[in-house]
């Protein structure tokens, strides 16, 4: 990921015009940080998904916004930081009104509390948003505001985010690893095997957009196939190498055929970008 630091006047502009920004977004003042979370939910017209803390005072001022996208799109949802009192912050007059806008849409308004600790992050329709480095206490930071677009609406394994009661549910999903979600949707791959792809693309993050193209175009050629990754001190190369494997019962011929479209399609025009750093290939 790109982390060149970008003003808040540019983002907020990049948002208005539907504009995907990477980078690091220095907020200067918390009013700023409220201006930027007023829009995207004024902006959203599928999905909301927010998970970390209910700081009160920050959501006492965002109560109108909230109610009136409540009525007008599909689904939003809570998950709260494992840290605060959630009975606490229903008796809390700036934050109680969102457990009663909960009672009264509960078909489409959810809050459940995680088991573990969350970062501030909120997902609206495809884009996604990141705040990082949060107060202890669950105060919306006002910096390291971290602005990406998946282009997917949410990781599919959070359909089950009511059931967080693991660090583990947490490291499989996408926002805690930075790993693209159309890997995370196709891909078989042990605890230490996830950390160690985390690792390689924190060392290199441009393997990231390769990663995310590599699986799309492997989607068009196997379609049904899960997909495993395995970062390799493979002596060929002589160096890391992570190994994009694609696990497949086709016949052979077949699979090896599929592969040269890959090639040629995608791979042969990416060589000296990847400089044997990704490899594709079949596991009969």
């Amino acid at each position: 990921m790109d982390n060149k630091k970008i003003g808040s006047d540019f983002f907020l502009e990049a948002i208005r015009q539907e504009k995907t920004v990477r980078g690091e977004l220095k907020v200067e003042d918390g009013k700023k940080l409220e201006e930027i979370f007023k829009l995207v939910f004024k902006k959203a017209n599928k999905s909301i998904d927010y998970h970390g803390a209910l700081f009160p005072d920050f959501w006492k001022n965002l109560k109108e916004d909230t109610e009136e996208a409540v009525k007008r799109i599909d689904r939003i949802r809570f998950l709260v930081d494992k840290r605060l009192d959630i009975e606490r912050l229903k008796g809390d007059p700036k934050i109680s009104w969102l457990f009663e806008l909960a009672k009264k849409y509960s078909q489409k308004l959810w809050i459940a509390q995680a088991k573990v600790k969350l970062p501030h992050m909120i997902f609206v329709d495809d884009l996604f948003f990141r705040v990082e480095k949060p107060h202890e206490i669950g105060e919306i930071c006002n910096e390291n505001f971290i602005a990406v677009n998946p282009l997917v609406e949410m990781p599919g394994d959070l359909s089950t985010w009511m059931n967080y009661t693991t660090s583990r549910d947490l490291y499989n999903s996408q926002f805690a690893i930075g790993i693209p979600q159309e890997v995370i949707n196709n891909v078989g791959m042990s605890e230490g095997d996830m950390a160690a792809v985390q690792e390689f693309i924190k060392k290199q993050p441009d393997i990231y957009d390769y990663l995310d193209e590599a699986v799309c175009i492997i989607k068009n050629y196997f379609d049904k196939e899960r997909i495993t990754l395995e970062v390799i001190n493979d002596p060929e190369y002589d160096k890391e190498t992570l190994f994009l494997c694609i696990k497949t019962d086709r016949d052979l011929d077949d699979a090896l055929k599929r592969l040269k479209k890959i090639d040629e399609e995608w791979l042969f025009d990416k060589i000296e970008e990847l400089d044997d750093r990704l490899v594709i290939d079949i596991i009969p």
